[in-house]
């Protein structure tokens, strides 16, 4: 029994290896390209195979995720074969992939929690011997996480209850038109800036740096980076706002109406803040405009 490499030539044995034995999260060809050679962070040296003379045996893939105070690993991927347990082949794949995390600067492991590219939120209980398996390798829970699903072949459910219960709040319900389209992009807007701030690592350093950006400094979070990026943020969120207005309303640009060079002046101001400078260029058609900033420590040219 050895371990190495996952390779392309693997696929399709793991396929067969995964789907009897995670019987509760089967993969398709597909599915098993998006969660492995497909996520962004995949590294050849994090996925591993153990294999006997049999075939493959196990299975295990690990992540490296950013993380505010440090790299966070991930063991994305985790299977021994049902006919092949309990002769170490899970032990032997987790501890030489914690080894190969630790080498990449890892300070601390999850299980299967990878956002943005995940197959399963934690440890599912309905596996009975993975909570304990990885409870006896040091792991500890930290909390409760679980997948639903809704079947929507089935015959269309009864709407009328749920309809008067809202009538009754004053409320009315209705299929949406093309002339809900920007009422749906503020919402979704919101919504995407809700999830932002509160859910993303981006947003927390958002509000750090906005609460105190001294300590946010301590903390190793890049102030002057994090300030750029609310800049471009905010006026990603504004440019959406200015579309739907023209494209959806307006349907033209409107005379009299101009706020070019307001925002030219708080971008140069802001750029000259951080020690830098918004420099205008001109080309043959009109002028384009290059934001220069100062490298921070560790930063590469």
């Amino acid at each position: 029994m050895k371990l190495r490499g996952l390779r392309r030539d693997d696929a399709a044995p793991l396929l067969a290896m995964w789907n009897a034995t995670a019987r509760f999260d089967p993969l398709t060809p597909d599915l098993l390209e998006e969660k492995t050679w497909d996520d962004p962070g995949f590294e050849p040296g994090l996925a591993l195979v153990c294999e006997d003379q049999a075939g493959i045996a196990g299975f295990a893939m690990g992540v490296v995720r950013g993380a505010v105070g440090g790299a966070r690993g991930i063991v994305k991927l985790a299977a021994a074969a049902a006919d092949r347990r309990r002769r170490g082949i899970g032990s032997r794949l987790l501890g030489d992939l914690e080894n190969r995390l630790l080498e990449r600067g890892v300070t601390a492991v999850r299980v299967c929690e990878s956002a943005p590219n995940y197959l399963t939120p934690g440890v599912d209980s309905r596996y009975s011997a993975a909570p304990y398996f990885f409870e006896q390798q040091g792991y500890e829970r930290i909390g409760e996480a679980c997948n639903m699903t809704v079947d929507l072949s089935a015959p269309a459910y009864d709407l009328a209850k749920a309809e008067a219960r809202v009538a009754g709040h004053g409320l009315s319900t209705r299929r949406a038109g093309p002339g809900d389209r920007e009422s749906l992009a503020a919402l979704l807007a919101a919504a995407f800036v809700w999830w932002l701030l509160n859910r993303s690592v981006l947003g927390f350093q958002f509000r750090a740096v906005g609460a105190n950006p001294s300590a946010a400094r301590t903390a190793g979070i890049k102030v002057e980076r994090t300030l750029l990026r609310v800049a471009l943020v905010s006026g990603a969120i504004a440019g959406v706002a200015g579309v739907s207005e023209v494209a959806g309303i307006q349907f033209r640009l409107t005379e009299g109406v101009s706020g070019t060079g307001i925002g030219l002046t708080i971008a140069r101001q802001q750029a000259r803040r951080l020690g830098g400078d918004l420099v205008i260029i001109d080309v043959e058609n009109g002028a384009c405009f290059e934001l220069r900033l100062p490298l921070e420590p560790g930063d590469k040219p």
